[in-house]
């Protein structure tokens, strides 16, 4: 077989007069070819969790050529896989995939546009699209191009092949796939024929480890830095306008681990437009720099990733006394500046928009543990005309760059 199974497989080479396929040791639900180098193989593998495709682990296995027409040929007697993928990386700018379902009359063809140098979108891009096709085989009969309709998508479609790497030659490539069918010769031949090379399948088995689990290469090192612009806005309360203004904010994410729960600490700093509160003897203007900073845990959700942010930080607001509505004769007092601590949290969402942008959205509430007032003194009376609330709910949108 194309894929066999691999505790089977060292008898079958060990044994060259042996004409039928190993037998399983047990059914395999997906079988998954690149169509790559074993650096493009171990990179495919790495997007995919264990039991992500059909509740099991896959298949896996490398091809260094691949004909797209072929795929009509199998599965129709096959007696243990219920969908091969072929994931053709040849082109570093797009990612062809190719579906076929059991008993061979179902079928799917996807593009996934790359960025050249498979980094996290990429990954994402390519996990979503191999577990939404599989799933989507798995479990609906009627998924899928029919047989005719595979044929006139595929016939547009050119053979590839992968320039063999360092010490491999072309003479034991061969394209794929292919029926399944014995690839060692009778003890009869050996003597007139040259032997033949093995393959240049390589099995991979679904235990096997994941080689260097790290970004390739030109996908950055283990910590990602993220700047990013935004626009916030608060409720205050109190009398007192939306708070709102511009920002900009860091984010290093501690350790990047692909399609799992990353820990990362950020920083920000806004500038929140002048907010005035007017009364009929004294009205006030304050601006406000806020500062925060703290930690995040960064969840993946597909093609989103979801945030949950604590921290801390100040408010650094400045006080301008106005003259009064309906009194303009009091005496105001100088400017000042004054300092509140800060608690916040908030719920993040982002969409990459491409390989080094994101898009996002958070819902953030801003808690002070002392209380804030303004208050006014007239002929010796004291009267408060403000007092802010210590919850201020708001809502940031913003964008990255990576």
């Amino acid at each position: 077989m194309l894929l066999a199974i691999i505790g089977s497989a060292g008898a079958a080479w060990a044994q060259p007069s042996a004409r039928s396929a190993p037998e399983p040791v047990g059914d395999v639900a997906v079988e998954i070819a690149v169509v790559g180098t074993p650096e493009d193989l171990q990179r495919i593998r790495s997007v995919i969790e264990p039991g992500l495709l059909g509740g099991a682990a896959p298949r896996w296995s490398r091809v260094a050529s691949f004909d797209p027409m072929g795929i009509l040929q199998l599965l129709r007697t096959s007696p243990i896989t219920n969908v091969r993928c072929w994931v053709d990386v040849s082109d570093p700018g797009r990612a062809r995939l190719y579906f076929a379902a059991r008993p061979g009359d179902r079928f799917l063809v996807r593009d996934v546009e790359m960025s050249g140098h498979f980094n996290e979108v990429d990954r994402e891009s390519l996990s979503h699209v191999l577990e939404l096709s599989v799933t989507a085989l798995l479990e609906d009969e009627k998924a899928g191009l029919t047989r005719t309709e595979a044929q006139a998508v595929l016939a547009g479609r050119p053979q590839t092949s992968v320039p063999p790497t360092q010490g491999q030659g072309q003479s034991g490539q061969r394209t794929a796939p292919l029926p399944d069918q014995p690839t060692d010769q009778p003890a009869d031949q050996q003597q007139t024929e040259p032997p033949r090379q093995k393959p240049a399948t390589e099995e991979i088995p679904a235990h096997a480890p994941i080689i260097a689990d790290r970004p390739p290469p030109g996908t950055g090192s283990a910590t990602l830095l993220e700047l990013s612009a935004f626009y916030g806005a608060r409720v205050p309360g109190g009398g007192l306008p939306l708070a709102h203004g511009p920002g900009l904010s860091l984010y290093l994410e501690l350790g990047n681990t692909r399609n799992r729960p990353t820990l990362a600490v950020w920083v920000s700093g806004e500038y929140q437009w002048p907010a005035r509160r007017d009364a009929p003897s004294v009205g006030f203007e304050v601006r406000t720099v806020a500062a925060r900073g703290g930690l995040e845990l960064d969840v993946p959700l597909g093609a989103y990733r979801m945030g949950v942010r604590l921290g801390s930080g100040a408010d650094l607001v400045r006080l301008s006394p106005q003259a009064g509505t309906a009194d303009r004769s009091a005496m105001l007092k100088p400017t000042t500046w004054s300092s509140s601590l800060v608690f916040t949290a908030a719920i993040r969402i982002r969409r990459a928009l491409g390989s080094h942008a994101w898009l996002g959205a958070s819902i953030l509430a801003d808690a002070l543990p002392t209380v804030t007032h303004y208050d006014v003194n007239v002929d010796g009376s004291t009267s408060r005309i403000s007092a802010p609330n210590r919850i201020r709910p708001g809502l940031m949108l913003e964008l990255a760059i990576r």
